[in-house]
């Protein structure tokens, strides 16, 4: 989505509305994000399940050379996630700030509200329409980003504990 601007003239009041775009970092930490989110996510998933398995294991059914390699792999697979979470964090933030914006635009809009009339009342109440759009748009994805962040969050946490309890088993070696 490019850079666009809405001027606003409200007798003599003119609001510039250019800043319901998430800026150019923000939109490549969503890219980011988005193109890394479900690989790193699925390596998470792999190695809470091999670390479970060989935790469940006999004692010394794998060796411990496969343990630590197994250690190794995940800790750079909770390290890329991480590197997700925050790009994922950042792009959070510019919805946030787009929000923020939006929804003092529209608020400067409705305060004036009152005291327009004819075509330029109908342009006004317009133009709040196209706000209501654009909030429902960055809440949305607002809402998928958080979504998002909080599964990741909690399969590092499984990961994490799963890592700890390999080192544990690891400790004597």
């Amino acid at each position: 989505m490019s850079m666009g601007y809405l001027v606003l003239g409200l007798g003599g009041l003119a609001l510039g509305v250019g800043c319901y775009y998430l800026s150019e970092n923000e939109k490549r930490a969503k890219r980011s994000y988005k193109r890394q989110e479900r690989e790193h996510s699925q390596t998470v998933v792999r190695c809470n399940r091999q670390i479970k398995q060989a935790l469940i294991s006999s004692q010394n059914k794998l060796k411990i050379k496969e343990l630590k390699l197994l250690h190794s792999q995940s800790v750079l697979a909770a390290d890329k996630v991480y590197a997700v979470i925050k790009n994922a964090k950042q792009a959070l933030s510019g919805h946030h700030r787009v929000i923020s914006e939006v929804m003092k635009q529209k608020a400067a809009l409705k305060n004036n509200l009152d005291t327009i009339h004819g075509q330029m009342h109908q342009e006004v109440k317009q133009n709040i329409r196209v706000f209501n759009e654009i909030l429902k748009q960055h809440y949305a994805e607002k809402d998928m980003l958080k979504k998002s962040i909080d599964d990741m969050y909690l399969k590092l946490d499984e990961l994490n504990q799963n890592t700890g309890r390999l080192k544990l088993k690891l400790g004597n070696y």
